[in-house]
């Protein structure tokens, strides 16, 4: 058996609701949580693909690994929350003319 044939349709499931549900009937028909929640299956989605690729090469070449290396960054990068970003105030001191 090879996984990475296993991986590679487990990511290509987890898409199939996205794209069902993609529609603009759809997106009416559901309500927004539900909608939201289903859409989250295409981050399983981004790393089965990208582990599919990796495994399936059975090498080391530089591009699934610059592939896999990204959508960890990307996925991290979106998991972060935003409001733990530090805030520029909006009040701008005036500069002391003198």
């Amino acid at each position: 058996m090879r996984p990475y044939i296993i991986l590679g349709f487990i990511g290509f499931v987890a898409m199939l609701p996205a794209a069902l549900t993609s529609t603009d009937w759809a997106v009416r028909r559901l309500d927004a949580v539900t909608w939201r929640r289903l859409h989250r299956l295409v981050y399983l989605a981004v790393l089965a693909a990208a582990a599919h690729f990796l495994w399936l090469v059975k090498a080391w070449p530089l591009e699934p690994i610059l592939y896999f290396l990204a959508s960890i960054l990307l996925l991290a990068w979106r998991a972060y929350p935003v409001g733990a970003l530090p805030r520029r105030s909006k009040r701008r001191v005036a500069a002391n003319p003198s």
